[in-house]
């Protein structure tokens, strides 16, 4: 869908934002295991493949692109109160990226370091803000404005995943909140125990 929008609208650039929840994880919390498809070390490994293979098949269609991933809650080592700051699964599976990136020597593919929590960056004069969303609310109207204050940079754009639903909020005039799912999807866990359901998504 993506090359076929690129090759439609003549688009030369795409910027990849992982916005964390790479990885569903298997010890956070207790129900994590629940179901859990593969160990936490395959999970890492997997979600590092598969991110590769998705930079590359961009690639391939002689579009620039450019990755950057942030953490989410589930990619927390440990559980979120025994956690180490900035201790995640992303830092491996970026590191993955990175390495493929400079070895691969791909003239077309930049990766860019991301903070642990948050990305910002801008496209065509629109000044995006990545977050996850874990630590937001997302019925919050100040949102935007709310960490435009904070990070002293005018957003017209906050991406945030977390919540496992999609969602696109006007801000503005020309500003948008926009939420997007997990890329899991629903599980036993999710249908069962919190009652949550929505299609893979990010």
């Amino acid at each position: 869908k993506i090359i076929s929008e690129a090759r439609m609208r003549g688009v030369n650039e795409i910027h990849i934002v992982n916005l964390g929840d790479v990885i569903e994880h298997s010890t956070m919390r207790y129900s994590q295991a629940y179901d859990a498809e593969f160990p936490f070390s395959e999970q890492i490994t997997k979600a590092t493949d598969l991110i590769i293979k998705f930079i590359t098949m961009i690639a391939n269609e002689k579009i620039n692109v450019t990755y950057a991933g942030i953490a989410g809650n589930h990619d927390r080592i440990t559980d979120k109160d025994k956690n180490i700051d900035g201790d995640h699964a992303v830092k491996a599976i970026n590191y993955g990226i990175e390495s493929f990136v400079k070895y691969s020597k791909s003239e077309n593919v930049k990766y860019i370091q991301a903070k642990d929590y948050k990305h910002s960056l801008e496209v065509n004069g629109v000044k995006i803000l990545a977050i996850h969303g874990d630590l937001d609310s997302k019925n919050d109207a100040n949102i935007l404005s709310r960490h435009s204050n904070m990070d002293n940079i005018n957003y017209d754009l906050v991406m945030m995943g977390h919540f496992h639903s999609v969602d696109i909020r006007e801000s503005g005039l020309g500003k948008y909140v926009s939420i997007s799912g997990s890329t899991k999807g629903a599980d036993n866990y999710s249908l069962n125990k919190i009652r949550r359901v929505s299609a893979p998504s990010q």
